[in-house]
């Protein structure tokens, strides 16, 4: 009886072992190198309250109800809400999506274009700028390991609208 409860546990132990894969790791990227960044918050920190002709973006005395549409490799993914009448001086998150939604992948090789938009009515638009990562996975991720990235500062090729992005790396 002993014999058979000592082979009955036996059995039990190297059915409960985990089997190991046999198939090679075909992940040449090796644990440390990411797979992919995801956007996932947009922050505005301040913007010009004025066109590069000194006038308002929207009246003589507003400047501008700010948003901004995110592309992926040339696609438009996620248009923000417009912040409304905002301070230019003062921080707004642009996190609730008009069109689309965050976070967004972005994958090796991928660029990320950020256009900053002035709405003025109905479908009329101003161009406050724009912001373009030819390789939005290597810009983000530094070779630190790093799980995430916060409050990368970036601006607009005119410098008229500043912007923090946030994420997360994917190993």
């Amino acid at each position: 009886m002993k014999n058979l409860l000592y082979a009955f546990s036996l059995l039990f132990v190297f059915a409960s072992c985990e089997k190991e894969d046999d198939e090679p790791n075909n992940n040449s990227s090796g644990p440390d190198t990411p797979i992919a960044i995801q956007l996932e918050s947009i922050v505005m920190t301040g913007f010009e309250p004025t066109d590069s002709s000194g006038d308002y973006w929207d009246s003589s005395t507003n400047p501008g109800d700010p948003y901004v549409e995110v592309f992926k490799s040339g696609a438009l993914v996620y248009t923000s809400y417009q912040a409304q009448n905002p301070d230019h001086n003062a921080t707004y998150p642009l996190n609730d999506a008009a069109s689309g939604a965050l976070p967004i992948l972005y994958t090796e090789g991928e660029s990320m274009t950020i256009h900053l938009q002035d709405l003025d009515s109905g479908t009329a638009y101003d161009f406050m700028g724009s912001i373009v990562i030819d390789d939005a996975m290597s810009f983000f991720y530094n070779g630190d390991e790093a799980e995430e990235f916060i409050n990368v500062p970036v601006s607009t090729s005119n410098g008229y609208v500043d912007l923090e992005l946030s994420g997360t790396i994917l190993y």
